[in-house]
């Protein structure tokens, strides 16, 4: 079988990520967009390319949720949690701006054009940065947060169904290539020797 070779974090390593980066949210606007693009790629599951095409008018603020456009043209309707919309408000309350796009540059010293959207590059090299100052011993990517959550899901008993609805997979058996969790340690006989 042919299994994914991104690297994970354990649960406390995706929390840890996150406090590290909460902890600086509210030193600037860009210590705020950057926190939420943690969020987007560690608790929504997302590509770095769904987050940097992410705009206000996908999100539906009287609904708690977001349009997401995956790779392939389809779009995902992914639910927002109330902490995390009081965020995203909070965001666009104190950051007010006409560009379309959540996830935009503070600034542009080339052609001082900020209505657009954060390169993708960008996303790598920030979750690069912020890995080697929390998890310095793991080579972390932002695919790397997709995998995690597929695994935390799985290790927390979602069903499969909910796990593709989160992520986008058309396929549960998508599911089994980037879940590399030990063999032994993953495995339903451990639930049914509670029988004895």
């Amino acid at each position: 079988e042919r299994k994914s070779t991104t690297v994970s974090l354990s649960r406390a390593e995706a929390i840890d990520v996150l406090k590290h980066m909460q902890g600086q949210h509210r030193q600037s606007k860009g210590h705020f967009r950057n926190y939420l693009i943690f969020i987007f790629l560690n608790i929504f599951a997302l590509r770095r390319n769904e987050v940097v095409w992410l705009t206000w008018d996908d999100v539906n603020f009287h609904e708690n949720s977001v349009n997401v456009y995956q790779k392939g043209g389809s779009i995902k309707l992914l639910p927002i949690p109330a902490n995390i919309m009081a965020f995203l408000e909070l965001f666009k309350a104190s950051y007010p701006s006409n560009s379309a796009y959540i996830f935009r540059p503070i600034k542009n010293n080339t052609t001082k054009e900020l209505n657009k959207p954060l390169t993708t590059s960008y996303i790598y090299q920030l979750v690069e940065k912020v890995a080697k100052e929390v998890v310095p011993d793991k080579k972390i990517t932002p695919h790397s947060f997709r995998k995690t959550f597929i695994e935390l899901s799985i290790a927390n008993k979602e069903d499969f169904v909910a796990i593709c609805n989160a992520t986008g997979h058309t396929n549960i058996n998508t599911l089994g290539y980037y879940c590399t969790n030990d063999k032994l340690q993953h495995n339903a006989v451990h639930g049914m020797a509670r029988m004895v």
